[in-house]
């Protein structure tokens, strides 16, 4: 049987709604890509028993949490949005 292959961003847009929200996307471009390396890293600190200080900084413990500071427009989770948009180039 083959395993299906998931795409990240649906995941996330179905888990995260207001990434589906186009007024929101272009208040932060990139924002998509963004959350989804987000999230993945926050996963991957999880499975090796690790604390994703990412959240901690900001003190949220999921990316729903973090994507509600940005509604809010939080400068913490703002500028850490933004760079990382910027590292990476996502745009």
């Amino acid at each position: 049987m083959r395993e299906s292959v998931k795409d990240p961003i649906l995941e996330l847009v179905r888990k995260c709604p207001i990434l589906s929200d186009k007024n929101f996307q272009e208040r932060y471009p990139g924002i998509l890509n963004v959350s989804v390396f987000i999230d993945e890293s926050a996963k991957t600190y999880e499975q090796i028993g690790k604390d994703y200080t990412f959240f901690n900084r900001l003190g949220v413990s999921e990316i729903l949490g973090y994507l509600n500071l940005m509604r809010k427009g939080d400068i913490g989770a703002v500028r850490s949005y933004k760079s990382v948009r910027d590292t990476f180039g996502f745009s």
